[in-house]
């Protein structure tokens, strides 16, 4: 019965690595459907992450006020 309860443990999603400075801890924002608003916490971008099938994509807004990107 162990195999039944490792096919049902619950994951955490594996998170990205940020592409503008290499961070790999994030704040999570917003979530909706199957995509999350990931704000990185070194250099606070702000990117929105599908898991596994679509890659990162920018949402050129940076700070947690989300100003626009320089």
């Amino acid at each position: 019965m162990r195999w039944l309860a490792r096919l049902f443990r619950r994951r955490e999603p594996l998170l990205p690595v940020c592409r503008h400075c290499g961070g790999m801890t994030w704040h999570l924002g917003p979530q909706g459907g199957m995509s999350i608003n990931l704000m990185c916490q070194h250099c606070e971008r702000w990117v929105n992450w599908h898991q596994g099938i679509i890659p990162m994509e920018d949402l050129h807004q940076v700070g947690r006020d989300r100003q626009p990107a320089p």
